[in-house]
């Protein structure tokens, strides 16, 4: 474990503790040592990537594809995915969603917004949010497109991360 670029040291005999120090959905690192002392080793938002201080908001989003196309000279699958909030919450901030996983090899998200530190493409909806949030019955929308270059039926797994409100 690192403390910035150093390695993490505190004294023996330590006992670590997983806590949310400031309630940022973020886990920081709280440690108590035999002498009495308490260190706070506080992860960082940077460190996380875009994923950072959100949750898996699977159960308040309905998501459904319109305008599907398979373009076959450029082996590309493509549709609107549209997100529509279902729960009487709010998702406030970004509203991310993540392709975890893709049944064939070779096929490859083409027009992702970034990836995740562990290497899973996203989409950022943020920018499309009204006030920065989505509200109850409120949805957006936009493209998604697979490369499919040997033109196989797959499948995919997505998972919708926001923050609730």
């Amino acid at each position: 474990m690192k403390a910035g670029d150093a390695d993490l040291s505190v004294s023996s005999n330590s006992m670590p503790f997983v806590v949310d120090w400031n309630n940022d959905n973020i886990k920081d690192l709280l440690v108590g040592d035999k002498d009495g002392r308490v260190f706070l080793f506080e992860e960082e938002a940077e460190a996380r990537g875009p994923l950072a201080g959100l949750e898996v908001v699977d159960p308040y989003v309905r998501w459904s594809a319109s305008r599907v196309r398979f373009d076959r000279r450029r082996g590309v699958f493509s549709f609107d995915l549209t997100l529509m909030n279902v729960s009487d919450k709010h998702l406030v901030g970004s509203v991310i969603v993540v392709v975890t996983s893709i049944s064939v090899s070779g096929v490859t998200v083409a027009n992702a917004d970034g990836e995740t530190p562990d290497g899973k493409p996203y989409f950022d909806y943020s920018a499309l949010l009204v006030g920065g949030r989505l509200g109850p019955g409120e949805s957006v929308t936009r493209r998604v497109e697979f490369n499919n270059p040997r033109r196989m039926r797959f499948t995919y797994e997505i998972k919708v991360y926001s923050k609730v409100e």
